[in-house]
């Protein structure tokens, strides 16, 4: 049965490894949003009044910028529209107006330039400040927005009240840029229960029966193998700003199951990617090496080196998609399963739109293919993924999700008498109780169910059941 156990996890390890890293992305972005959220950096606050804007210039350029001011998006465009054609409008005005309402229309790069061209009439305007480097932070110009929220803040009186808002604002955006570029992750362990370790279809069957009914040649499989364990996982993220959109980033996974009543089917996989990424207001580009290093018992099973590339793409202000790719090159390291040995290549799809009340509702295809020394052991593999995540207030938070994955194997196999083919269905929910927090660990309970059928039925169709109650710190 070990000979199977390769290609089997390996499933299941792209579940869990999508999850991490898709769950980090979201905290963190969530965790920026309430951050800078409630920083307004407008200095004027104008409510409950009805204006009366007459013909002239002034009361024009009046108007504009109280809509501008109290973002009634509406009704500075018309009056923009007005100004622009007035003799003698004001071209700070007009460059701060078509900066605001660009911004407005997610378009971050025109919204700069008018921005720039803005303080290059006054460089020391406060306002046209305020809001390039609310642009350059949206937009993912760390550098330059970090830069002119400090030289912001060093204008900015200690003293004067009329300030103190603004102030904790451009405090509030700097304190958000240092989190960007520092250590970001999580780790979650404790214990849990398998039902089924060597992952074996527990089958017997008869292969020669005598005239009286007798079983002379019987074919058995190990019966399945329940044991307590220990459960974790971790993920590490860190981003390093360069000039513009660009930056160095590190991503790191770690996850695994450890038994020690049965320490020869202890399982640890670990991904890690340092490379290149482009990032704007609505899309991420990414390219990277990749290693790849995966433990069965107690010793080494395999490492693998490969490349790494993706693209998020915001959609709108719901919806988000993100295409991954990878290919590797798989070197086994244990006795016997040198076979397996040979380059893999794989694509991910994932959709997620956030609908009211908390809810977000995800899917995704996939492709794998994966070539081994022994051609029996290569394969086609297709999936599919769907899921749901909610969170309840602030006291609960519920993930579940399914997929499902075909795999069609490369050739026909003498010793199975067949051509592999298998089924994977894989269940996982998790229950975070964000109310029971304490010392910093948030307490979750996952569950898992993870069944293959195949038309070798006899060797590799299998259910396993796992649940495990963890410990989680995020940072």
């Amino acid at each position: 049965m070990l000979i199977a156990c390769p290609a089997l996890r390996a499933q299941t390890v792209d579940d869990t490894r999508l999850r991490l890293d898709q769950t980090g992305e979201r905290r963190e972005a969530a965790r920026e949003k309430r951050l800078v959220e409630d920083a307004d950096t407008s200095s004027i606050v104008i409510d409950g009044k009805t204006y009366s804007v007459g013909d002239t210039i002034s009361d024009v350029g009046e108007a504009l910028y109280v809509s501008l001011e109290k973002h009634s998006w509406n009704d500075a465009r018309r009056f923009l529209a007005r100004y622009e054609t007035m003799a003698g409008a004001d071209p700070m005005l007009l460059y701060y107006a078509r900066g605001g309402l660009a911004r407005e229309d997610g378009n971050l790069d025109r919204a700069e330039r008018e921005y720039r061209e803005l303080l290059a009439l006054q460089d020391d305007f406060l306002p046209g400040q305020l809001e390039l480097a609310r642009v350059l932070f949206e937009n993912q110009e760390d550098r330059d927005a970090e830069a002119l929220f400090r030289r912001i803040g060093e204008r900015l009186s200690a003293s004067d009240e009329k300030t103190a808002g603004v102030r904790k604002s451009v405090d509030t955006f700097i304190d958000a840029l240092k989190r960007r570029r520092g250590w970001q992750g999580s780790f979650a362990i404790g214990p849990s229960y398998n039902d089924n370790l060597n992952q074996t279809s527990a089958s017997e069957t008869c292969l020669l029966v005598g005239p009286d009914g007798t079983c002379f040649i019987n074919r058995k499989v190990p019966p399945a193998i329940g044991s307590r364990g220990v459960n974790f996982e971790g993920s590490l993220l860190r981003r390093l700003p360069l000039s513009g959109h660009s930056g160095i980033y590190l991503r790191s996974f770690a996850f695994g199951d450890i038994y020690p009543g049965y320490s020869r089917y202890n399982q640890v996989t670990s991904v890690t990617q340092i490379g290149y990424d482009h990032r704007s207001a609505r899309d991420t580009w990414a390219i990277a090496p990749s290693f790849d290093a995966g433990t069965y018992g107690t010793g080494l099973l395999y490492t693998a080196w490969g490349g790494h590339a993706e693209w998020i793409h915001d959609v709108d202000a719901s919806t988000t998609f993100k295409l991954e790719t990878d290919r590797k090159q798989f070197r086994y390291k244990q006795p016997g399963y040198n076979a397996y040995d040979g380059a893999l290549s794989d694509a991910f799809a994932t959709l997620w739109y956030q609908l009211p009340r908390q809810w977000t509702v995800f899917g995704g295809l996939d492709l794998v293919d994966k070539n081994a020394r022994d051609v029996t052991q290569g394969f086609r593999q297709r999936g599919a993924r769907i899921g749901v995540v909610r969170a309840w207030g602030s006291a609960f938070t519920t993930y579940l999700s399914a997929s499902f994955r075909y795999r069609d194997y490369a050739a026909y196999s003498d010793m199975l008498e067949a051509r592999r083919h298998d089924v994977e269905r894989n269940i996982i929910f998790i229950l975070g109780m964000p109310r029971f927090r304490f010392m910093g660990l948030t307490p979750s309970v996952t569950a898992q169910i993870n069944r293959v059928r195949s038309n070798v039925g006899w060797l590799y169709s299998y259910q396993r059941r796992q649940v495990s109650f963890r410990l989680e710190h995020t940072f």
